[in-house]
């Protein structure tokens, strides 16, 4: 099976798999959860959990981890942490779920040239931006534009230099932009005085890329440092 083939069916999947999820939204909608306690709190849990809910869940847990390294292992010889989601059918929810299978299928595409297709990479970066908007939306808060353009603006400072685009369209995207972070800041309530909120995404994620580049470069710092045995 050709890669594209592979790319297409799994999407396929993707979508079949999503649909599930909304066909059973109602299964865990019904579940009474406990009052919401604070950030430290994970409203999605059982309320009163049984070891066969825990043993369950944990033994599925392992054995998706141990599977995918088992996969990892097997294909280096021939040729990720993930938390548990909650598992609601709201549109949020729904865009979550299909992000997450596709980010699964690209994992599982990593020897395939698929993988780092242009296009197939910008969907993907660009979908989270879908479920982010779609979530801050739901949730009836104002701030989406601050995911909406912050979002986008990464794409346009990055994944859009890896795309087969010329330098008069990259500058028609730049001016589309840049005009309507004015529009829409301009005529909602956040208001042109809270423009800057489209730096925060793109700050925190340069930010952590840069924290992680400055501790590796510790470590080989720390590596070189120590004494070489003869």
């Amino acid at each position: 099976m050709t890669g594209r083939r592979v790319l297409f069916l799994g999407i396929f999947v993707s979508i079949l798999l999503t649909y599930a999820i909304w066909l059973g939204g109602s299964i865990p909608a019904s579940i009474i959860k406990l009052p919401d306690q604070g950030l430290n709190w994970y409203y999605w849990k059982l309320p009163n959990p049984t070891f066969w809910s825990r043993a369950t869940a944990w033994s599925m847990y392992l054995g998706h981890q141990f599977s995918i390294w088992a996969c990892i292992w097997w294909a280096q010889r021939s040729q990720l942490k993930y938390k548990y989601h909650p598992m609601e059918a709201t549109l949020g929810h729904l865009v979550g779920f299909l992000y997450m299978f596709l980010l699964l299928l690209q994992s599982s595409l990593i020897f395939n040239r698929t993988h780092v297709n242009r296009w197939w990479t910008f969907t993907l970066e660009i979908s989270v931006l879908l479920h982010s908007v779609v979530v801050s939306w739901m949730l009836g808060q104002s701030k989406w534009p601050t995911f909406l353009f912050g979002f986008l603006g990464i794409l346009v400072l990055t994944q859009l230099h890896g795309l087969p685009v010329g330098i008069s369209t990259k500058r028609i995207i730049y001016g589309a932009f840049l005009v309507s972070v004015l529009a829409v800041y301009g005529l909602t309530e956040r208001g042109l005085g809270r423009i800057y909120e489209v730096t925060y995404i793109p700050l925190i994620e340069f930010g952590l890329v840069g924290a992680i580049y400055l501790i590796f470069l510790l470590i080989l710092w720390t590596i070189s440092r120590l004494p070489i045995k003869t």
